[in-house]
């Protein structure tokens, strides 16, 4: 609903646009008109069909990247998904020990998510940092801990 409320009024921006740009050189003689009227529609059509396009990509989302303690008894899986290409990721850290499961959610700004910039530091069978780094280079630390 939102992004229609906002197509609509980047639409009628763009016909305010177009018309203001055409009318400053062209005369209204009916040729001209003709022509003016024409113009501005296309003008609109191609850049409705811009916006369109950059609105409406498809969600987006990567295969979890798993790791596991060092006796196998904790598992931190990572799952990623955003909406379109220009937002960040919505990342899912899922914690598996003893059977129960916890998940907690990080936003992360990158191109892709993979092992190139996420990486899991296990400090004990029962912590791992998680390192995330970002587009810009910034690296986020999460840490998850088990307490017994």
């Amino acid at each position: 609903m939102e992004k229609r409320i906002l197509l609509s009024l980047v639409y009628r921006q763009i016909q305010i646009i177009a018309h203001s740009m055409i009318s400053a050189s062209v005369s209204f003689s009916s040729k001209r008109y003709y022509v003016r009227k024409t113009l501005m529609k296309t003008i609109s059509y191609i850049m409705l069909i811009l916006i369109m396009g950059l609105f409406s990509c498809s969600k987006e989302t990567i295969a979890p990247i798993e790791s596991f303690s060092a006796d196998q008894k904790m598992k931190v899986s990572l799952a990623a998904s955003r909406a379109n290409a220009l937002d960040s990721w919505m990342l899912e850290i899922e914690l598996t020990h003893a059977g129960s499961t916890s998940k907690v959610f990080q936003e992360f700004y990158a191109d892709e998510v993979s092992k190139k910039n996420v990486s899991f530091h296990w400090k004990s069978n029962r912590m791992c940092l998680i390192q995330l780094t970002q587009r810009d280079g910034v690296i986020i630390n999460v840490p998850i801990n088990v307490h017994e």
